[in-house]
């Protein structure tokens, strides 16, 4: 490296490399150039009003007439918008993707990333933490971060985890469901979806229920899906479940699992079923091959995944249960393990 008290400007010779930490910050620019057209509602104005000039977008929006032109030929070199003469359109993938009538909106998503008091923004505090978590103002997880998971779950594992369930023997005879910690609910109201004749309860944390019951609302399946709050450790099962589902929630309770093997087993009937959908450690903690996705998947789920999915089979035995079928999926954060345990008829 050159001494910079004993170099003339004029004579510095800036090395190669910047170009990679380059494509970093342009790759945050571009990200603020979308969030900011979600945050002014771009997309959903543009779908309303299928096409628009510049002008029509700067009288109908909080968007400023003198950056209006670059602004929006930078969405236009992006793939968000297209433009024919004067006219503003949005590209298939905005349809699909950033505009919130949209099934498969993943607003929520971009904007998650860099909003104030999420896993990212947190990151540093998370990386002083002895425990891996991110510090939260509330009870568990906030909203905003279920509505994150909500559409990062509709990008493929909520569609795999229903139909893996769906696929497990008798599900048209099964007619009532728990799902502990089920948070946004996408799981069971994809299971009721499969079964007309299966009723549900999701249990969760208090300040999470009326976010599930806007995604039961807005699946019109108030009739047969009950929200209700409840913690994991202290609920009293009753045997009266012909599935229990618990998905991506047992990391924080990685040292009470014998307890909660104990515990949830007390609330199927003879014959029932309980699901588990969790991320495993490779073995031998071989890092995955995206690291990036690797640490988000530790920040959700609490620092680290679980270990030993053996352990998983001598518990579900300990308790009466016989393990019936495993499976993986492939989710936003990497191989997600599935175990399905039947109770054993006593």
């Amino acid at each position: 490296m050159e001494n910079i008290s004993a170099t003339p400007v004029s004579s510095l010779k800036f090395p190669d490399g910047f170009q990679e930490i380059d494509t970093i910050v342009t790759g945050y620019k571009r990200q603020m150039i979308l969030a900011s057209a979600l945050k002014m509602g771009v997309f959903d104005y543009l779908e309303k009003s299928k096409s628009a000039s510049r002008e029509e977008i700067v009288s109908s929006l909080p968007l400023c007439g003198m950056l209006s032109r670059s602004y929006l030929n930078a969405l236009v070199s992006m793939n968000f918008l297209s433009v024919d003469g004067d006219k503003y359109s949005n590209t298939q993938i905005s349809r699909d993707f950033l505009t919130k009538e949209s099934p498969y909106y993943q607003g929520d998503v971009i904007l998650g990333s860099s909003k104030s008091g999420s896993r990212w923004d947190l990151l540093y505090e998370a990386m002083q933490s002895t425990d891996g978590m991110v510090p939260t103002s509330g009870p568990g997880p906030s909203l905003d971060h279920l509505d994150i998971l909500a559409q990062r779950v509709i990008q493929g594992e909520a569609q795999a985890l229903t139909r893996w369930i769906g696929d497990l023997p008798g599900l048209a005879e099964r007619k009532k469901m728990l799902d502990i910690g089920g948070g946004h609910g996408l799981y069971t109201i994809g299971i009721c979806q499969l079964n007309p004749d299966m009723d549900a309860v999701i249990l969760d944390q208090p300040h999470v229920i009326e976010l599930t019951d806007s995604y039961i609302r807005k699946y019109g399946l108030e009739k047969r899906i009950i929200a209700r709050e409840g913690d994991i450790r202290t609920e009293v099962y009753k045997p009266e479940y012909d599935i229990i589902l618990i998905s991506h929630l047992l990391y924080k309770f990685r040292n009470d699992l014998d307890e909660i093997f104990r515990l949830v087993s007390n609330g199927l009937k003879d014959g029932g079923i309980l699901v588990s959908n969790h991320y495993f450690c490779s073995p031998g903690c071989v890092p995955m091959q995206n690291a990036v996705v690797e640490l988000e998947r530790s920040l959700q789920s609490a620092g680290h995944p679980l270990c030993h999915p053996e352990h998983f089979e001598g518990l579900f035995k300990k308790y009466g249960l016989s393990c019936i079928r495993t499976g993986t999926l492939d989710t936003a954060f990497g191989v997600s393990h599935v175990h399905a345990a039947e109770k054993m008829v006593r």
